[in-house]
């Protein structure tokens, strides 16, 4: 009985080491050929990361709607009203930007209201309506109502987009104050990065023999003029 008690522990020994085994192959096959470690694969995980923490710092609010009107007025500056719940966007006053689409798209003097009211000064036409918080319009006194149906609206474009504007803050921080930079992005303090447009390097100097990890993201930029291009960003970590 004595002997049969001892075999019983011996091979519970026997299973213990085993499974011991198992468990130190397992780890060596996920060090050796998975490699959860590798420098690549961290360093394209926080090339994304940057590029989602940059959009959210550079990124504002665009409505585009196209105004048609169908009767002239007794002033040179006219006002309509919005139907209620047309923006998806937040409006704040003063955001406005028009364009005359009959006279080559030339910049009309335009004043939005808290009350969703927009004041332009210009007559019988077709215009563009651009609303964000990059623009800041005019203050028109003066201007008539427009009965409804002598005027029209078409449809409506809005969109999160890249501020150009904050693009020049953002690499001005960068060159005077990167650390901070880096807080406000939570981009990891160990780490380096950069970021390159055709129209804004922000970028320090590449140690030698330092692996950099890059991707490009294309995204679309509103200007104060309210221009939009399409444009190609490196994020460049190391």
């Amino acid at each position: 009985m004595l002997k049969r008690g001892f075999n019983k522990r011996g091979a519970g020994h026997i299973e213990m080491i085993m499974s011991f085994i198992l468990f130190l192959v397992f780890i060596s096959f996920l060090l050796i050929v998975v490699r959860p470690y590798e420098t690549n694969v961290l360093s394209g995980a926080v090339v994304s990361s940057l590029h989602n923490s940059f959009r959210e710092q550079a990124y504002t609010n665009l409505s585009e709607i196209f105004l048609r009107t169908k009767a002239s007025v007794a002033s040179d500056c006219f006002l309509v009203q919005f139907p209620d719940n047309l923006f998806k966007f937040a409006i704040v006053s003063g955001t406005s930007l028009v364009k005359d689409v009959k006279n080559g798209d030339s910049l009309k003097e335009s004043d939005l209201s808290s009350r969703v009211s927009l004041g332009i000064k210009g007559g019988i036409s077709s215009y563009k309506v651009y609303i964000s918080p990059e623009f800041d319009d005019s203050t028109l006194s003066n201007c008539v109502l427009l009965d409804y149906g002598t005027y029209v609206f078409g449809s409506i474009l809005e969109e999160r987009i890249i501020s150009n504007e904050t693009l020049w803050e953002m690499k001005q921080m960068y060159d005077n104050d990167y650390d901070n930079l880096k807080i406000k992005l939570n981009f990891p303090a160990g780490l380096d990065f950069a970021i390159v447009s055709d129209t804004v390097t922000m970028k320090k100097v590449i140690p030698d023999k330092v692996e950099v990890n890059s991707r490009d993201y294309l995204e679309r930029v509103l200007f104060k003029d309210g221009s939009v291009i399409n444009e190609r960003f490196t994020m460049m970590v190391w």
